[in-house]
């Protein structure tokens, strides 16, 4: 059956990512290097963000030293708060803080 809202009331695609960008996040998963070198944030039902980092130094070096998926280094769970952010074709967190879950 068709949705009854009317397309008048409709959302554009284009308006709902808008209204996601910059919406403040907190979230328990893991972070860390993805083989690509990229730096990301996995929830804990798998899915993955790519991330900027927004943290002093030595908690950046903490994360570099941390791997999504254990290839020679440490699987770090982590709670993040931060940005969520619309790019070009993908979403990606901007993490300002990063508390590891011991």
């Amino acid at each position: 059956m068709a949705n009854p809202v009317a397309a008048q009331d409709a959302v554009t695609v284009e308006d709902a990512l808008a209204a996601l960008d910059g919406t403040e996040i907190v979230a328990d998963g893991t972070i860390g290097v993805l083989v690509s070198d990229l730096l990301a944030f996995r929830l804990e039902d798998r899915r993955q963000f790519r991330v900027e980092m927004a943290v002093d130094r030595p908690t950046l070096e903490r994360v570099e030293a941390c791997y999504l998926n254990d290839y020679n280094g440490p699987v770090c769970p982590v709670r993040i708060t931060g940005a969520l952010r619309v790019k070009d074709d993908y979403f990606q967190v901007l993490v300002d803080s990063v508390t590891f879950i011991e």
